[in-house]
């Protein structure tokens, strides 16, 4: 295989419709292999949800309608938003993707030898409770023999493999990750669990959006929709609100003397909205305070320097932070218990982002460098 120009596919959750991370760091991946002079494009695999996916959204959802109570004026949970369109806006500028949509496994079969690589990452794509029926697909099953498949950063969650050691399924995992040519993951964690559960060497690496660093996603944020004014907000994009975490946002604005903003949707009339991905961006570059229990909106307050608090959500993992901030030595910025008295403990001093900057250089080369070299074999 030649070096240079070769033809990449990469698949992961670029197709979310309410998740800012899914599609910012889908784009950051394809940046990053282009600038290794590669062509590549996002194999668009928008798989139909299974009826055991269907249940457990419909159970989402009626969740999210019982807690829907705005008494406060704080969004705490909705059952609709009204524009998703704004992740397909983006990712017509920014993503290149197939011609054909696919959205059953053997519907990828297909492409087998289409690409000389295909790239699984980032995200949490090895996470049986959210691949469910598409498990396979997640490890390049679709794969020819002469495509080289590759994973990076893909994610498992959390710390623990969610089948048992020596059940058929993680048999069948490991029958596919035996044929990757390189394998990398987003958390230490992975390291141990490809190592113990799957006899597979891996390579810890960045999320794509810290590996692209800085300077891209400044330009997406320089094409917002707001004005260039620093409006140094509290920023919240909480997943799963509650009254606790409610509280902690109005503590917050009366002791830092700030306005804040919910940044996941905002309140137009009696209807909510999400913002743009660039205007989602661009209010995370300029806030005072970043609080959040997102892996990505955490990402991007490093990026941007922004002070924050992560505030774990176990539902969704604490894992992929943890590895994360202890890399960097930000591990006091987790809120595991009293958010008030964490933060009045720990988040007085502002983060020494020079430490955490060097270290993070550090990764960034080490990541992309085993991206590139990946491309090579």
């Amino acid at each position: 295989m030649n070096t240079i120009n070769k033809k990449i596919g990469i698949i992961n959750f670029h197709y979310s419709n309410h998740n800012y991370g899914a599609v910012l760091q889908a784009a950051a991946l394809q940046n990053l292999v282009e600038s290794f002079g590669h062509k590549a494009e996002h194999i668009d695999y928008i798989p139909i949800p299974s009826k055991l996916s269907v249940f457990k959204r419909f159970k989402e959802i009626f969740t999210e309608a019982v807690k829907a109570v705005d008494t406060t004026g704080v969004i705490v949970n909705t059952p609709k938003v009204y524009n998703k369109e704004v992740f397909e806006q983006f990712r017509i500028k920014n993503l290149l993707r197939t011609r054909d949509i696919y959205q059953i496994p053997s519907d990828l079969n297909a492409i087998e030898n289409r690409y000389s690589h295909v790239i699984v990452g980032s995200d949490q794509v090895w996470r049986p409770s959210y691949t469910v029926e598409n498990r396979d697909v997640y490890f390049l099953s679709f794969c020819g023999d002469e495509t080289r498949r590759v994973s990076y950063a893909a994610s498992f969650g959390v710390d623990h493999w969610e089948y048992g050691n020596e059940t058929l399924e993680t048999k069948t995992v490991k029958a596919e990750l035996d044929k990757f040519s390189a394998v990398s993951v987003r958390e230490l964690s992975g390291v141990k669990i490809c190592n113990n559960i799957f006899s597979s060497n891996a390579t810890h690496v960045l999320d794509p959006t810290l590996a692209r660093g800085r300077d891209y996603f400044d330009k997406i944020a320089d094409d917002a929709g707001v004005d260039n004014v620093v409006n140094e907000k509290i920023v919240y994009y909480k997943l799963d609100p509650d009254s606790e975490f409610v509280s902690f946002i109005d503590f917050l604005e009366e002791k830092l003397q700030k306005k804040s903003e919910n940044i996941y949707r905002k309140r137009v009339g009696r209807k909510y909205y999400y913002n743009s991905v660039n205007d989602w961006l661009d209010t995370i570059r300029k806030a005072k305070l970043v609080v959040t229990d997102s892996f990505h909106c955490v990402c991007f307050a490093i990026l941007f320097e922004r002070e924050f608090v992560y505030v774990p959500n176990d539902s969704r993992g604490i894992t992929r932070l943890e590895s994360l901030l202890s890399t960097l030595g930000l591990e006091n910025r987790i809120a595991r218990n009293n958010l008030i008295k964490h933060f009045s403990d720990y988040c007085v001093d502002e983060i020494n982002y020079s430490y955490a900057s060097n270290i993070l250089n550090e990764h960034r080369k080490k990541s992309i460098s085993f991206l590139k070299n990946s491309l090579i074999k």
